[in-house]
């Protein structure tokens, strides 16, 4: 798999924000499981994302996870009550 130019664009403004970003992976069912792994490898090289989720939105598969991993990243805060 190669990148395009919108992926590489994508990346650039990801590494000028600097901000924590989980990246998802869908159609996972269409995609034999070596080439999916390569596929994250790839990723893995390009960008320091929080976590990678590969998912199949049509198969509800590791879709729980996404909120999982959002809640990791949001900051506890203190009741004023």
């Amino acid at each position: 798999m190669r990148f395009g130019k919108g992926d590489r664009l994508i990346l650039e403004k990801l590494q000028e924000s600097k901000k924590d970003v989980i990246l998802v992976l869908n159609k996972i069912d269409l995609v034999p499981k070596e080439e999916l792994l390569k596929l994250i490898e790839l990723w893995r090289m390009e960008y320091d994302f929080k976590s990678i989720i590969p998912i199949s939105a049509t198969k509800n598969e590791n879709v729980e996870i996404i909120l999982e991993e959002i809640e990791k990243l949001i900051p506890e805060r203190t009741s004023i009550l």
